[in-house]
């Protein structure tokens, strides 16, 4: 009976070794995701959002960049569609292969006789037909370079006609100037030349309007989801990558400029810079991963700095002040929205942590009161984390 008991009690002794290992690897397999085996990392109010009906079971990343570990996440590789999030992408792309310091010039000549002028531009994504908009935001008003023309005329030497060769410009732009001019007293009339042509005619400009850098331009498009900006951008970027500017060549300068940080491409499908096309495909994955690997690199600060703040400034300065008071001023993330979709990726200040996250909740019915309903549930949940930083207190010495 003693031996029998002996060997149960090695037995018993054995097993409880073995379970204690096995114990032991298993929580070491699962430490770099803290939810799925311990404690969850995140509150119940933002686990209780995350599964809300209003979001229809979202896509989410939520990441602590310091130390690589997954607070949440769910479908995290599910390539979902973006919304603006998708101008995260563009501007990192279009900083990677533009460079922050780059700008655009547009120039004015006088050339043949003398009512012929000639433009000459480098596509400037940000020119603007629109004086108020000029005014506002500070892009060059495009008018005013046929107006320094017009000038070149004293008073009542004007012609009843000019004309306008132009090279490198946007056939958008063209429409405008149209627009603008067609109610003048002077008949402006546009005929387009090739590049040789314009270096030939070209001399000293009468004017030259220079475009802010491609770092204030990513700032801006990122605060204020500036489509148009966005999309010319993209297309800047390809093209200066040794692409076409067209959905293939968009596609591949996404693709390289990712894998650069070796961030998978898996799912990504690029139609368009803006976000607005309802095939782009995306994961918050990739967005979470991006954002990380980015974050405090100065060539990509223009990307950060733009991020608007929750309840303070660009689209986002009238989220959270209802929804999550609490994280006021702590949320730094990009927005985004297309009718059965709503998103937003950045980064969420948790007292002396900062988490880096991607919500793209693109199943959503698509209606206005649920697109209210998605962007109160996520400003609630991503709020959940929000946590003053905390402030040390240094006591003077005596």
């Amino acid at each position: 009976m003693r031996v029998k008991l002996r060997i149960l009690g090695s037995s018993l002794l054995i097993l409880s070794i073995l379970a204690a290992n096995s114990a032991s690897a298993e929580e070491s397999a699962v430490s770099a995701s803290c939810f799925v085996k311990v404690k969850s990392c995140v509150p119940a109010k933002f686990i209780k959002q995350a599964k809300s009906k209003s979001l229809a079971n979202p896509a989410i990343l939520v990441t602590d960049p310091a130390t690589g570990v997954v607070l949440y996440e769910n479908r995290p590789d599910s390539p979902s569609v973006p919304a603006s999030v998708m101008k995260v992408l563009t501007g990192y792309t279009a900083l990677t292969f533009l460079g922050g310091d780059k700008r655009f010039a547009t120039s004015i000549y006088r050339v043949e006789t003398g009512t012929t002028f000639m433009i000459v531009g480098e596509r400037d994504p940000w020119l603007t037909m629109f004086r108020s908009v000029s005014l506002k935001y500070g892009p060059a008003f495009a008018p005013d370079l046929i107006n320094v023309a017009l000038a070149q005329f004293g008073e009542g030497e004007k012609p009843k006609r000019i004309t306008i060769l132009y090279s490198k410009l946007y056939p958008s732009d063209i429409a405008g100037y149209k627009a603008h001019f067609r109610a003048g007293n002077v008949k402006v009339i546009f005929k387009e030349i090739s590049s040789k042509e314009a270096k030939s005619k070209s001399g000293e400009p009468l004017y030259q309007v220079l475009s802010p850098s491609v770092n204030q331009m990513v700032e801006f498009l990122i605060r204020f989801s500036d489509n148009r900006l966005a999309d010319r951008l993209a297309i800047h970027a390809a093209v200066a990558h040794g692409y076409e500017g067209d959905k293939r060549g968009l596609q591949q300068s996404y693709q390289d400029a990712l894998l650069a940080k070796e961030i998978g491409i898996d799912g990504l499908n690029v139609e368009d810079g803006s976000g607005l096309s309802k095939q782009n495909r995306i994961t918050s994955r990739m967005v979470v991963d991006l954002l990380t690997q980015i974050r405090g690199l100065p060539e990509y600060q223009s990307l950060y700095e733009g991020l608007p703040t929750s309840g303070k400034t660009g689209t986002l300065k009238k989220r959270f002040k209802e929804s999550a008071p609490d994280a006021v001023g702590l949320v730094r993330a990009k927005t985004g929205w297309v009718n059965g979709s709503v998103s937003l990726a950045g980064f969420v200040t948790s007292g002396d942590k900062e988490y880096a996250f991607a919500v793209l909740a693109d199943r959503i019915p698509r209606y206005y009161s649920a697109t209210e309903r998605a962007r109160a549930s996520i400003d609630r949940m991503i709020g959940s984390l929000a946590k003053p930083a905390k402030l040390e207190i240094l006591e003077a010495s005596g």
